[in-house]
């Protein structure tokens, strides 16, 4: 008797693969909205000029973020941005600005909806590094009376 009631309670608990891996995207979803973590956890949207404004130096990114860039961005101080792969989508030029500035962007995948996406100017200094950047219609990355340093990036203009 016990193994026939046994057997039907493991008939019953049995699931389907398509639903158990609607339900794990379902928790996953649920899970970002009502997560009781700080703001900055995962599945966040944050505004890029506002956090590399409020850094020092170095910032890091969460590649499960979206970094948004609501305008052009003028980096004025000597700053490494190291992204592990996350993207920012760009309505404006991320532009290194003044003489003897240091930029690096280290592992960021920039999209630019603007005229630009990377911008160098006034003896600013930028380095790519293991990134793309992708700009349909605009040029890319500007360099003007600058320095630009590009390793393993791939630009799409």
């Amino acid at each position: 008797m016990r193994d026939n009631h046994l057997g039907s309670c493991r008939r019953l608990l049995r699931v389907p693969r398509c639903c158990r891996l609607a339900a794990a995207i379902l928790l996953l979803t649920i899970g970002c909205w009502f997560s009781l973590t700080p703001p900055t956890a995962d599945c966040a949207t944050i505004d890029l000029a506002d956090l590399l404004a409020s850094s020092g130096a170095t910032v890091t990114l969460n590649p499960a973020n979206t970094y948004v860039l609501n305008d052009e961005y003028r980096i004025t101080k000597d700053q490494a941005l190291y992204c592990n792969g996350a993207s920012i989508q760009a309505q404006g030029v991320l532009k290194a600005t003044g003489a003897k500035v240091d930029v690096s962007l280290d592992q960021c995948n920039i999209a630019s909806s603007s005229w630009g996406a990377v911008a160098a100017a006034d003896g600013a200094s930028v380095t790519l590094t293991k990134g793309t950047v992708s700009c349909p219609g605009g040029t890319g990355i500007y360099v003007g009376n600058a320095g630009l340093e590009g390793r393993q990036t791939t630009i799409n203009a």
